[in-house]
C-alpha cells in the first residue's frame, strides 16, 4: 500500500513537473485541479490492484482462446 501512495505521489509531482498544471491553473481552477489529481491517484490505485491485474489478464487469454477458435473455424471451413 506504501508503494502505491509513492507512485500515486510520483504521478501528481510529475503532472506538475512536466507543465501540465500552471500556476494560474492553482490559483484559479483549485477544484479542476484537485479532481484531476484525485483521479490520476484513483486509477493508480485501480491499476495496482490484484482484481485488476487478473482481470486484465483474463480478457487477454479470453481474446487468445477466441483467436484461436475463430482460426480453427475458418481452418475447417476451407479443408
Amino acid at each position: 500500500m506504501k508503494k502505491i501512495l509513492e507512485a500515486a505521489a510520483e504521478v501528481a509531482k510529475s503532472t506538475v513537473l512536466d507543465g501540465n498544471v500552471s500556476a494560474a491553473d492553482l490559483r484559479d481552477n483549485k477544484k479542476k485541479v484537485a479532481i484531476g489529481l484525485a483521479k490520476s491517484v484513483a486509477w493508480t490505485f485501480v491499476q495496482n490492484h490484484p482484481l485488476y491485474i487478473a482481470a486484465k489478464l483474463a480478457l487477454w487469454g479470453l481474446a487468445a482462446l477466441a483467436v484461436l477458435i475463430l482460426g480453427l473455424v475458418a481452418y475447417f471451413m476451407v479443408f
